[in-house]
């Protein structure tokens, strides 16, 4: 018995070193170089010469902005919950609506909701026998396919289908190859093999959130509504296209299209539900990540001076929004950034103060807890306290008009240090939980300031190519009555049957998406190389630039 927990512990202390060795050779541990912070900045900002100088910050007067100060303050809407159908959703828009999202946790729920609705209320809309009232509460994407003279309803009953395939089988439900060669299992057994159910349970955060945050910051904002009127058996009423239905199709339209697929990023999603937090009180990766199964900085948050260098020079510098994920773990929570503001500390002294005043020798600063960790070209480091800004999700509501001042905007308070060369150029720097560095009552102590954001991603600044209007329709002049009848065709046969595909393999055949397989005779689960294809159906772009144009009074193409 002796003999065995002997040997228990030396394989513990041998896992143990062998692990600190590991985790050691990963950011923050391993601090980036000073060549890696410019390239990445550099490509971020997309920018040869981006600004890195804090005395260039300072002189620009852009240590803190806001962009409500140029109009373009990102615009407050929901992330369309994915258990509700999405934009196929008909919202209340009272503030009970919360209450009624909690009572409607089932995705399966919903969608018998959703059946009824589209056995019972679908017939009477086409053969107008709704009032008015009805046709103002209908959902955005119903609203879509009326005025597109669909009597299918075929973008509202796609939307539902993309839901039922993902709340059966998840992932599995758009597996469309899989590579035996990465997957390690043996082609001759392959009948043994088939991919399970993961489970049924879609999340109340799961939704369009990344649709919402990047067409918020880029989509001009829906200010008015917009009266269209219907024809045929519904003469005499209209289509009422609040600015949260306007906000609806565009948030999908941005989620469903490839424009994703361009956005440049810094930091890694987080796949743990609670990442542990190391002695510095910051989260941090203890283990190989679940799906890659390597030692990848995915909880640590982005680089605190990537985080610094991108808000002044896409937000200060070039007055473009970007989106924030702002928690450190596997739940997503997007949102567009609209502001920020710095103020600096002493890190010796732990005094606020100016940069100037802030500002001290490496050499100077003799108790430095992350020393070990730092980047050997700096010279100089600097306390930071930042105040970023963002705009919050919130439920929609159908108002006839929106403006800034009807945002709810949610202040983050966050540390870190900087630490800079001669010129005064940012090469690194360290998140802190507290002024000192370390947390006064150890990791959990409820004096900490644990924000470091998870990731951030920047839309590209050509993003306007990949929402060309469709040139082979005929142009709908006059907005007071619905499209001209061949955008039926052109939204039927391109836009809501687009197919979306996931590559498995990176560019450098690295795998990046895994599915969990099952084998049938020993119970055994493995993660393999999986590539998934699947409809995401979008509205046909020209309405929905359209509809921009005339609720905005900008052309959102030609801005």
């Amino acid at each position: 018995m002796f003999n065995t927990l002997l040997k228990l512990t030396s394989f513990i202390i041998l896992c143990s070193s062998v692990y600190a060795q590991e985790y050691k050779k990963i950011y923050p541990f391993t601090p980036p170089t000073t060549q890696s912070m410019n390239e990445r900045i550099s490509k971020l900002a997309e920018e040869k010469k981006p600004i890195t100088s804090v005395f260039e910050i300072f002189e620009k007067k852009i240590e803190s902005f806001h962009l409500k100060q140029v109009q373009k303050q990102p615009w407050a809407s929901t992330f369309w919950p994915l258990l509700k159908g999405t934009v196929a959703d008909p919202y209340n828009g009272k503030k009970y609506e919360l209450f009624r999202l909690k009572k409607s946790f089932k995705w399966e729920k919903n969608y018998k909701i959703f059946l009824e609705r589209q056995k019972n209320l679908y017939p009477k809309i086409m053969n107008g026998r709704v009032s008015q009232k009805v046709l103002n509460k209908l959902a955005p994407s119903e609203k879509y396919d009326i005025l597109m003279g669909d009597s299918t309803f075929d973008f509202t009953n796609r939307l539902w289908d993309y839901t039922v395939a993902y709340g059966k089988k998840k992932y599995q439900s758009f597996v469309s190859k899989f590579y035996w060669d990465k997957a390690g299992i043996d082609f001759y057994n392959i009948d043994q093999w088939d991919f399970g159910t993961t489970n049924s349970k879609v999340k109340t955060w799961e939704g369009i959130c990344h649709g919402w945050a990047t067409a918020a910051g880029h989509v001009p904002r829906p200010k008015r509504y917009v009266d269209i009127k219907l024809k045929g058996a519904n003469t005499g009423k209209t289509i009422r296209m609040y600015p949260e239905d306007i906000k609806a199709l565009a948030s999908l339209t941005w989620a469903n299209s490839i424009v994703q697929d361009t956005a440049m990023t810094e930091g890694l999603r987080c796949n743990r539900g609670s990442p542990k937090k190391d002695k510095f009180g910051r989260y941090y990766d203890h283990k190989p990540d679940k799906f890659s199964k390597k030692y990848e900085p995915r909880c640590v948050g982005v680089h605190p001076a990537l985080f610094h260098l991108s808000l002044v020079n896409i937000l200060g510098n070039q007055k473009r929004s970007f989106v924030v994920e702002r928690k450190i773990k596997a739940e997503i929570d997007n949102h567009p950034i609209s502001g920020y503001s710095t103020t600096y500390f002493n890190v010796n002294t732990l005094e606020d103060g100016t940069l100037f005043d802030s500002t001290v020798k490496r050499t100077k600063y003799k108790k430095d807890p992350f020393k070990s960790f730092r980047n050997p070209d700096a010279t100089h480091i600097v306390g930071v306290k930042m105040k970023l800004y963002y705009v919050d999700w919130m439920l929609p509501r159908r108002k006839d008009f929106d403006s800034f001042k009807d945002d709810d905007i949610v202040k983050k308070e966050m540390m870190y240090d900087l630490e800079l060369d001669t010129a005064g150029n940012i090469l690194g720097g360290q998140w802190r939980v507290a002024k000192r560095g370390k947390p006064l009552l150890g990791k959990a102590s409820i004096f900490s300031k644990n924000n470091q954001p998870n990731f951030i991603w920047v839309i590209p600044r050509d993003w306007r190519k990949s929402f060309q209007n469709d040139s082979s329709v005929t142009k709908w002049n006059d907005t007071s009555v619905p499209p001209p009848s061949d955008w039926k065709h052109a939204a039927l046969s391109k836009a809501h049957p687009f197919i979306y595909k996931e590559w498995a393999l990176g560019p450098n055949g690295d795998v990046w998406k895994f599915c969990p397989m099952k084998n049938r005779l020993t119970g055994e689960t493995k993660d393999v190389p999986c590539e998934r294809s699947y409809n995401r159906p979008q509205p046909l772009y020209n309405f929905v630039n359209k509809l921009v144009e005339v609720s905005s009074g900008i052309d959102m193409l030609k801005e």
